[in-house]
């Protein structure tokens, strides 16, 4: 090979290295270890441009195997050649993609890159970069910054004379991910980049403006990416502000202590502190965005201001209340003596912040936030214990937790493979000093989100959509001939209703737990069954149990709704609602009907889908509406507002308000990428449609108050076809079926008995009713009964218990029915 490439002309040279290099990182090595690297470097005095971008993926496919070859640009200034690709805004995006990495490279943990890249104006240029359309270069020009003024204080000053902060955070709405992630990751760099000496009160007002935006910005980020960066972020404050911090942290405390005796502040800030659910989760990223990519972590909620926190609950630090949802973490009475403190809003909000974080639903960012408070609280912990004792006035001890998370691979938003968190004990803590001999902090996590990222480089060249797309690939032709006659005998199925009933028991089978709510598949006869904080799904077909895993519940919390995602595809999810406000989205959880292995499914991400729910009010919970071709995750429940989010971004896209009555909140909820329309029902008997399309403030264009209790079910009927026909039922037992373009509902019906639960079948025309007298109607949307159903099938057939849950298949015409004796059964069309 070495023959080859020194005996042809220099293009044809570059042109094979490159194709080779493209195979992979052994290709690298051995690139490297048969002598041709000096002649790759040389090249870089070459003042062709038809060989910039040829060299540019070169060094970035050499420096994302080997970054040692950085020393070797810098000592042959080799590193203006990509400040030159850089500048040049004639280079295609994605090279200069790769020319910002190759810098991000030269510049990390090298102080010589850092200061040759300084002199070659590198920040201005990347500041340059990042408002260009191209996400990755977007991505890996903020990438760049952070990593130049890292622990650099000139590169620090140079930027704050830039404004550069300032730029970065508009990056924190960007609607991609891993732009977020940089900005935050290279704004907490820009935080760490000063040493506790070198720190003046104009760099602790750039810090502290830092902090709050961070806060007010990502902490309920769609996207656990960014906010495992927004916990790194953090840390720095608390290390380098630490006697503020313990203040803000003993007051917090202090209505949970009799005394400030070790032995009790030790059993109530364990009782206060303590995480739900302590295992740390090590994520990476999955190749190729499938509609609903939570292979990016899912979104964000840049809108999320400090006015937020003024509806959270304030119920402090007390957990006799009802604290099961992270809405309940906010600044409250505890507080209430720090305002004498300076700067102590700020401080208050940062630990309040840290503290809704150890909530996280998503267990990695929970694990690192305890992490994290666990060194204030350790803090606290060794000051009071010195006041005891009476040897120092003020708490000196400065136990730091070693960073544990992600040994692995890190992650946007597909998380996979868990590992328990390691027990840390006081004393170990207490082995670790604060600072590096250079006088920086020691971080007390970390994350390798930065490494994640350059795996683009390393790995192999893709496959072109014109290769996936191929007779020969796995992809084509997905939709084949078996599942297209299956969608035609379904439709056969619905054409039968009107002369059968629905009676036939075609499964029964109890459930681990108490069902609370049940979600077909939208193509295969799987059923999805969720008690209060476990899922299983049963192969109804088959009659046997699929799979069955927990939520990881934070506190109390209970699953409320449940949502099914990139159906029809290799890829297909599960989406759980809490609540809490919470939305978890597990993967592999249908594999083991087709597999032989049961692996248990993984949790992709999870977020804080609403801030707003009343803890103290349990309602119908958090609802979810999925809309496949949008990728959008329409929320609402126990609240007055609907938040929509798109999971490929992970995050928030629009906040609908339904107004009414302060004491009323949504019952129940549905919506159809078909139309604009979101239809709500609320616990008052108000029936609301609402526009996507219009302002916020003029969103809500109809609105219905005949029924006079809680609705518990609101349905499109013909979504599919964008109709304006809208079904509801309410607790009472009364169903009226509306047209949208009527003030008055067109139809009513009165099954003479009490709802606990009720489901509709959109293009069957077919809705059922469950009640806790045992008994289950169907009836077609006409208001006419097709058959009801009191008795379990058999000779000697018991009578089926109170019914808490019912749905609809959506395309075949099954009823699944869930009772309050944990039993599960579905219902076919009568073959009689």
């Amino acid at each position: 090979m070495r023959e080859y490439v020194l005996c042809t002309v220099p293009e044809a040279r570059v042109n094979f290295l490159g194709s080779f290099l493209a195979l992979g990182p052994w290709a690298v090595n051995l690139v490297l270890s048969v002598g041709i690297f000096p002649y790759v470097l040389r090249l870089l005095q070459s003042s062709a441009r038809e060989l910039r971008p040829l060299l540019v993926f070169l060094w970035a496919k050499i420096l994302a195997v080997d970054p040692s070859c950085k020393a070797d640009l810098v000592r042959e200034e080799g590193y203006k050649y990509f400040l030159k690709v850089l500048a040049d805004p004639s280079m295609p995006a994605e090279h200069r993609t790769m020319a910002a990495f190759v810098l991000g490279v030269i510049v990390w943990e090298h102080p010589e890159g850092q200061r040759v890249a300084l002199q070659g104006s590198l920040m201005p240029l990347c500041l340059e970069q990042v408002s260009d359309p191209h996400p990755p270069l977007r991505q890996w020009a903020t990438l760049c910054l952070g990593r130049t003024w890292h622990h650099h204080p000139d590169a620090r000053w140079a930027a704050t004379r830039d404004n550069a902060h300032e730029k970065l955070y508009t990056l924190l709405s960007d609607p991609v991910p891993e732009v977020r992630g940089a900005a935050v990751f290279s704004l907490g760099t820009f935080v760490s980049s000063l040493a506790s000496h070198e720190r003046t009160d104009h760099a602790r007002a750039i810090d502290h403006t830092i902090a709050i935006t961070l806060a007010n910005t990502v902490t309920h980020d769609g996207s656990p990416l960014v906010r495992q960066e927004l916990v790194v972020a953090l840390q720095y404050l608390i290390q380098m502000y630490e006697s503020s911090f313990l203040t803000v942290a003993r007051q917090y405390f202090r209505e949970e202590m009799v005394d400030l005796s070790p032995q009790s502040l030790t059993s109530s800030t364990d009782s206060i502190m303590s995480p739900s659910n302590s295992i740390s989760r090590v994520f990476s990223r999955q190749g190729g965005r499938q509609v609903t990519s939570p292979n990016q972590t899912l979104g964000t909620s840049p809108d999320t201001s400090l006015t937020d926190y003024g509806h959270m609950s304030p119920v402090g630090v007390k957990r006799t209340a009802s604290t099961h949802s992270i809405s309940s973490l906010g600044c409250s009475n505890v507080f209430s003596g720090v305002s004498t403190l300076s700067y102590s809003g700020m401080y208050c909000k940062l630990w309040q912040t840290l503290i809704t974080l150890e909530r996280d639903p998503f267990p990695a960012v929970a694990s690192m936030a305890k992490t994290v408070v666990d060194y204030g609280r350790s803090k606290v912990l060794t000051g009071s214990r010195d006041i005891m004792e009476q040897k120092v006035e003020s708490a000196p001890g400065t136990p730091v937790n070693k960073p544990i998370f992600m040994p692995g691979e890190s992650p946007p938003s597909t998380l996979e493979t868990s590992t328990p968190t390691r027990s840390r004990s006081r004393n170990h803590l207490n082995n670790h000093s604060e600072e590096n001999d250079n006088g920086f902090m020691k971080p007390l996590v970390t994350t390798e989100f930065v490494e994640w990222s350059a795996k683009t480089f390393i790995l192999p060249r893709q496959k072109t959509n014109d290769e996936l797309n191929s007779p020969s690939s796995p992809l084509h032709g997905y939709s084949d001939r078996s599942l297209n006659s299956r969608l035609l005998a379904e439709s056969e199925e619905r054409r039968s209703v009107g002369t059968n009933k629905l009676d036939d028991q075609v499964f029964v089978h109890r459930n681990p737990g108490p069902p609370a709510v049940l979600l077909f598949h939208p193509i295969h006869p799987l059923l999805t069954v969720a008690d209060k904080s476990n899922v299983t799904i049963w192969d109804v077909e088959r009659s046997l149990r699929v799979s069955h895993w927990s939520n990881n519940n934070v506190g109390s919390s209970c699953i409320s709704a449940l949502s099914v995602i990139n159906s029809g595809t290799p890829s297909t999810y599960v989406a759980t609602a809490c609540d809490d406000g919470s939305v978890r989205i597990w993967k592999d959880v249908y594999q083991s009907s087709h597999q032989a292995t049961r692996d248990p499914p993984i949790l992709v991400t999870a977020f804080q889908a609403t801030l707003d729910i009343n803890p103290a009010t349990r309602g119908a919970g958090l609802l979810l509406s999925w809309e496949q071709d949008t990728t959008t995750l329409v929320t609402g429940g126990d609240s007055r507002t609907v938040r929509l989010w798109d999971l490929q971004a992970e995050r928030r896209t629009m906040e609908l308000p339904t107004g009414g009555d302060s004491t009323s909140f949504i019952t129940a909820l549905h919506s159809h990428q078909a139309g604009p329309w979101i239809v709500t029902g609320f616990s008052d008997g108000y029936v609301r449609v609402l526009d996507r399309r219009l302002t916020s403030n003029r969103a809500v264009v109809r609105q219905w108050r005949e029924h006079s209790s809680w609705l518990i079910s609101a349905h499109l009927l013909n979504a599919s076809q964008a109709t304006t026909k809208i079904i509801t039922g309410v607790v009472s037992g009364e169903v009226r079926l509306w047209d949208m373009r009527q003030s008055n509902s067109v139809q009513v019906c009165a099954p003479n008995q009490e709802m606990t639960a009720m489901a509709t079948h959109a293009n069957a025309h077919l809705f059922a009713t469950g009640s806790v007298n045992q008994v289950i109607g169907v009836h077609h949307a006409s208001g006419s009964s097709v058959n009801v159903i009191k008795y379990h099938e058999g000779f000697m057939g018991q009578r089926i218990a109170p019914v808490s849950c019912l749905a609809f298949h959506p395309r075949r015409v099954l009823l699944a029915a869930g009772t309050t004796d944990s039993y599960i059964t579905v219902y076919g069309l009568s073959r009689r």
